[in-house]
């Protein structure tokens, strides 16, 4: 078994391996925590100090519990509310030491919006998505004329969703296309 603790010791937590991959989801909980999650089945996980040392918060949907030592605050893991025989246990990995997670990968959910893994080359932010390498590849010109800003935008509405298309353009945008 592989041992992580709480910042103040109160809580251990012990896993049977290490992770082979990891899940960092930006839903509105989890964004705010800042966790990073391994699943295991549920009769795998050992918290020594639960529940006498826990609190919990049972978020929106009423389907699992979030679990967080009652003195320093750190999240430990989440459990479901209702255990079926497989019933799995997200275990917060920020707990164990960083050397345990080499190797490992990395998800990274987007819990936000589409429940759907994200490649690694894109950034949730805001729940709208970012094309890392579009951006790269074509920046906004410095001090960009207005033909150059409708032509970046008509450009990137169809390659990235991270921002909307500003109203102006878009009436421009469409102006310039030939009706349907």
């Amino acid at each position: 078994m592989l041992t992580g603790t709480c910042h103040c010791g109160a809580l251990r937590i012990e896993i049977p391996e290490a992770p082979a991959f990891l899940t960092n989801c930006n839903c509105s909980i989890c964004r705010r925590l800042g966790t990073l999650w391994a699943y295991f089945p549920a009769g795998a996980v050992v918290v020594h100090g639960h529940p006498q040392h826990t609190d919990e918060y049972i978020q929106g949907d009423r389907t699992l519990r979030l679990l967080r030592c009652k003195t320093c605050g750190c999240v430990s893991h989440w459990e479901p509310l209702v255990r079926r025989e497989d019933s799995r246990v997200g275990v917060n990995m920020r707990n164990f030491e960083p050397a345990l997670l080499q190797g490992a990968r990395l998800e990274l959910l987007d819990g936000a919006t589409t429940w759907t893994s994200v490649p690694a080359d894109e950034l949730v932010v805001a729940k709208r998505r970012v094309n890392r390498p579009w951006h790269e590849a074509h920046p906004m010109p410095a001090k960009p004329s207005l033909e150059q800003r409708v032509a970046w935008h008509r450009a990137h509405a169809l390659a990235c969703a991270c921002r909307p298309v500003p109203e102006p353009i878009l009436a421009m945008i469409a102006a310039q296309q030939p009706a349907p």
